[in-house]
């Protein structure tokens, strides 16, 4: 009995509803397409493809202790350890990286630092890194900075001897 019923009508969707109802969902599926392509282009060019501009270089690493306190006076008496890490970077890329945003690995860990003169380290000029960090003469140290959009520097110093 059901069957008869469509059967029966066999009217369909009129042409021009049909083509109003296609036009509207290729036109909704192009909007989230456009969204989406249009989020991952700004997407990478203010963060892993604006890493392709930044170009950072490790100038100089300077090993030393902090001067406050006794124990600090027999370390420098005895020249076998130090506490601070000062890494010098010089920006040769095409643009400004924001320091405070950068993690500073020692031997593989995150180290908290702070940032000379500025936070901001534009091209062309040099800022220094200083990290906290228990060091012993003649030993090998991995540092490695990555920066806010994910440009890598690393590279291996050694300690001085005193």
């Amino acid at each position: 009995m059901k069957l008869k019923f469509f059967k029966k009508n066999k009217r369909g969707i009129s042409p021009i509803v049909a083509d109003v109802l296609l036009l509207s969902i290729i036109v909704s599926l192009m909007m989230v397409v456009w969204t989406f392509a249009l989020m991952y282009t700004q997407n990478y060019q203010t963060k892993q493809g604006a890493s392709i501009m930044e170009r950072i270089l490790i100038d100089d690493v300077n090993f030393y202790n902090r001067t406050a306190g006794k124990n600090v006076l027999t370390c420098l008496a005895n020249r076998t350890r130090g506490n601070l890490v000062n890494i010098t970077i010089y920006n040769y890329g095409k643009l400004s990286i924001n320091i405070t945003a950068a993690i500073v690995f020692i031997n593989g860990t995150a180290r908290s630092f702070t940032v000379t003169p500025r936070s901001t380290l534009i091209v062309g000029n040099h800022s220094t890194i200083t990290a906290t960090f228990a060091w012993r003469a003649q030993n090998s140290y991995a540092i490695k900075i990555v920066t806010e959009r994910g440009y890598t520097i690393e590279g291996t110093y050694t300690a001085p001897d005193g």
